[in-house]
């Protein structure tokens, strides 16, 4: 098997999986069963190439270097996923996309076929409708791990991975640490930045999809906790006062921190949208993040009441070991109007509003305060006062 004209192949059909592939270091393995991607370099089994066409062998190429670009074998250990159910979702993304090509790639028969089902959905999305599927799914995968194992077994050799996705090293084949930007090697993002200079020529979508993957390590979105404690942070108390002294140095009587001497926080309100979106846990994980706020900005007072048709529940704590037992009342339904005269009439700093926004927001505009919306799995909402983020089910993890 000759590798450059392979490389010169795949570059033909699609320059930017060419360029990935020219980018990436190649390991002859015959420990593995056909080919396999870190995410970094590729392996591959001479001994399965041999009865391939040249085409097919191409395409096997292209479909590993497609891995690459997605940053298959990264997210799958990013999520936590199961490896095995992973490598399905993340196969039937590559040979879709490999079919789109400028000359669709010719893969071998052993290759997973596609599925109209999964067309344009990420991987992600694939590996959560799998694992709907999952009792009957895993069952036959794990005859096929079984299966595979007892063939290495036999003839001797090391089970490396029975997938084409591998766990990312993180020490090169020297032993040396391998240098990374949040997660993703300094090289492969190298390679894969050359690859879109010319991408022009290549499918519009998976360049973007690579992008877009790309830019998610690079570039991480700040999970709600994070956007919560940057938001309350805005409102600390940090101006000085001649009033208390500084407790380091009494005798100087030099200006001290407001917030070394009393809460930053005099008082905040919250929230809790009941009406049946929001499960047990989450309100469990959001409870925990309302301890951990009180105690970090030395609030006074907080009041939380969960709502429906109507406000209920109302508790005032003014100790952060309480938080956690709240148990609102549920009436289903959900109307914001009762929520909006509350905040207007009993002032705070700011108010949290944990919800799924499934109501009519137009009170909203009749809000006097500062308000934090935490909108739960409903992406499309937007509300016309406050701060809005969102967030779904999976970030609870």
């Amino acid at each position: 098997m000759e590798l450059d004209k392979i490389k010169v192949t795949v570059m033909v059909h699609d320059p930017f999986l060419g360029t990935i592939l020219a980018g990436t270091k190649i390991i002859e393995n015959r420990k593995i069963e056909t080919a396999a991607t870190d995410g970094r370099v590729i392996i591959y089994n001479p001994d399965f190439f041999k009865d391939l066409k040249h085409e097919e062998q191409a395409a096997v190429f292209a479909h590993e270097a497609t891995h690459i670009a997605l940053l298959h074998p990264y997210r799958c250990y990013a999520r936590n996923a199961n490896p095995q159910l992973w490598n399905i979702a993340a196969d039937y993304v590559v040979n879709d996309a490999l079919k789109n090509c400028n000359k669709s790639f010719d893969l071998p028969d052993c290759g997973l076929k596609t599925e109209n089902r999964f067309k344009d959905k990420s991987t992600e999305a694939i590996y959560d409708i799998l694992s709907d599927e999952c009792e009957s799914l895993m069952e036959k995968i794990k005859k096929l791990v079984d299966s595979k194992k007892n063939e290495m077994e036999k003839s001797g050799s090391i089970v490396i991975s029975i997938d084409d996705l591998l766990e990312p090293a993180k020490v090169d084949e020297n032993g040396n640490t391998i240098p990374e930007i949040n997660g993703i090697p300094t090289d492969v993002i190298q390679t894969i930045q050359a690859a879109q200079i010319v991408s022009q020529c290549s499918p519009a979508d998976l360049v973007s999809k690579s992008t877009r993957a790309l830019d998610s390590f690079l570039h991480p979105m700040l999970n709600w906790k994070t956007l919560l404690r940057m938001y309350c942070n805005d409102f600390k108390i940090e101006d000085y006062s001649w009033r208390y002294p500084n407790k380091r140095y009494e005798d100087d009587y030099l200006p001290s921190l407001c917030g070394e001497t009393r809460p930053y926080m005099k008082k905040i309100n919250v929230y809790i949208d009941v009406s049946g979106s929001i499960s047990d846990k989450q309100l469990a994980i959001f409870l925990s993040e309302l301890t951990y706020l009180f105690d970090d900005l030395c609030i006074e007072k907080m009041t939380i009441q969960s709502f429906s048709i109507g406000l209920s529940s109302k508790e005032v704590f003014t100790d952060s070991r309480n938080i956690s037992s709240y148990e609102p009342d549920s009436n289903g339904g959900t109307e914001i109007m009762s929520v909006i005269e509350d905040i207007n009439k009993n002032r705070a700093l700011f108010s949290i509003i944990f919800t799924d926004g499934e109501f009519d927001n137009s009170p909203v505009l009749e809000c006097r305060e500062n308000i934090f919306w935490l909108i739960n799995d409903n992406p499309g909402c937007s509300m016309p006062k406050g701060k809005t983020v969102h967030i779904s089910s999976n970030d609870y993890i």
